[in-house]
């Protein structure tokens, strides 16, 4: 499941823009999550609510910090890179994780 309606898709951006604003209805179906080049991302708010996510694309954003992903069992892939990143979280816990891409930010 992806977000593709302009109204939700534009929620789910407000959302990851503005750390206050209002959850997606549907956080918890939603399975991939997609917020890419994005000059105004600057972090990524908590992912808790997204509790079924199995993949999260978000590249060349700005993006400097990452939450924990530990509560996102099912995650299966990461593709972050291209952005500003100097760590990522611990991904040891996740299981079905196949692919974590942190590839072209700071991390050293």
């Amino acid at each position: 499941m992806f977000l593709r309606k302009k109204g939700k898709d534009k929620k789910l951006i407000k959302w990851a823009r503005e750390q206050k604003a209002e959850v997606p209805d549907n956080a918890k179906d939603l399975k991939k999550l997609t917020i890419n080049k994005r000059e105004g991302l600057l972090c990524v708010p908590n992912l808790d609510p997204f509790i079924n996510l199995t993949q999260i694309f978000m590249q060349e954003n700005n993006i400097a910090e990452f939450p924990k992903l530990s509560g996102l069992i099912n995650l299966e892939y990461v593709y972050v890179p291209n952005n500003h990143l100097k760590e990522m979280p611990d991904v040891s816990g996740l299981k079905n994780l196949l692919l974590l891409d942190a590839s072209k930010n700071e991390i050293t």
